[in-house]
């Protein structure tokens, strides 16, 4: 190794730069991880988990969007009946309430794979779904929530 080099890592360590750099890409290795595991999926509305904003409103529309923040700082795009949240601009989570006639609506009440987990609930008026990412760090917990583990 290069002492000009060994010098530089020594720098990055001391300053924290590195353990910056290393969560950067572990995120990275996240979030492709999240973009094959939900390529398996379902289909939602014509969008899958790993959707960029963009391609939210490419297929579901440009008009008619709430844009807000959760908590967490996440994005949330929202219409009556339909909510899309986005965690550093990628889809980590949608709920839908829908008629119960919708072919979304139909399927098992829970449907579980390793990147995600798709809940149906009925409801007075119809039926509600939410399949959220389980590699979403600050979704993990509400998708454990809802897969039924602790």
């Amino acid at each position: 190794m290069q002492p000009a080099f060994r010098r530089f890592l020594v720098v990055l360590g001391k300053s924290g730069a590195l353990a910056v750099v290393g969560g950067s890409l572990l995120m990275a290795i996240a979030w492709v991880a999240l973009k094959g595991h939900e390529a398996e999926g379902p289909i939602l509305r014509g969008l899958k988990l790993g959707a960029t904003v963009s391609e939210v409103k490419k297929i579901r529309g440009e008009e008619g969007w709430e844009v807000g923040l959760e908590r967490s700082g996440d994005l949330v795009l929202s219409r009556p009946d339909e909510r899309y949240v986005f965690h550093e601009g990628v889809l980590v989570l949608i709920e839908l309430r829908l008629p119960k006639e919708a072919p979304e609506a139909q399927g098992p009440e829970q449907w579980v794979s390793p990147g995600s987990v798709l809940v149906r609930k009925q409801t007075s008026d119809g039926v509600r779904v939410i399949w959220v990412s389980r590699w979403c760090p600050t979704h993990a917990d509400y998708a454990k929530t809802l897969a039924g583990h602790n």
